[in-house]
């Protein structure tokens, strides 16, 4: 999304992340045709903006739209912004559910700037049809911050999708610990999925 794109700063990105969309079904469509990748067996991760973008993903409605006959068969989301899948959210376009079948983990920092907690995302889960919420895991990391697992220096940034929408700044602070605990998490999600 960014560096494709010559993006810098959030402020460049696109509008919404619905226009990413067309980005991750594209990567489905390239290594699905490749001829050692099972076209059954691919999954997708994304954190934060790209988080939102592989919950559409999940979707039958975004993944009929971009995917054609072509779906993801596990998702991962890191800290991808849940209060946007609100009825009260101002973010247009933006819907999670009718789901694809395919098995979705959400990763949360319990001090997430743009969530403000794990709250939003454990309540997108509470809000899902009761066939579909045991697609639906969610892990919250106790202490962790947007982007724990971003291994560098410390950074705010100010976003206007921070704050449950209310615009702010967002504290990017690493956390070893947690990095290695969510990269096993997603390792082991993965292989019981794919």
């Amino acid at each position: 999304m960014w560096e494709a794109r010559e993006i810098n700063s959030a402020a460049d990105r696109p509008s919404l992340p619905f226009f990413n969309c067309p980005d991750a079904f594209g990567a489905l469509k390239f290594l699905s045709e490749h001829s050692n990748i099972d076209p059954d067996r691919i999954g997708v991760l994304g954190f934060s903006w790209g988080g939102v973008v592989t919950m559409a993903s999940a979707t039958k409605h975004y993944a009929a739209q971009f995917g054609g006959d072509l779906r993801f068969a596990a998702h991962v989301a890191h800290y991808p912004v849940c209060y946007a899948y609100s009825p009260d959210s101002s973010i247009p376009g933006l819907k999670f559910s009718d789901l694809t079948g395919a098995p979705i983990l959400i990763q949360i920092g319990e001090e997430d700037d743009y969530d403000n907690g794990s709250g939003p995302c454990f309540a997108l889960k509470d809000s899902l049809d009761s066939e579909e919420q045991p697609l639906l895991e969610v892990i919250a990391y106790e202490g962790a911050f947007h982007g724990w697992d971003r291994l560098e220096v410390p950074i705010k940034i100010t976003d206007s999708f921070s704050n449950l929408g209310r615009d702010g700044e967002v504290e990017i602070i690493p956390d070893v610990d947690q990095a290695y605990k969510s990269r096993r998490n997603v390792v082991r999600f993965f292989l019981q999925n794919l």
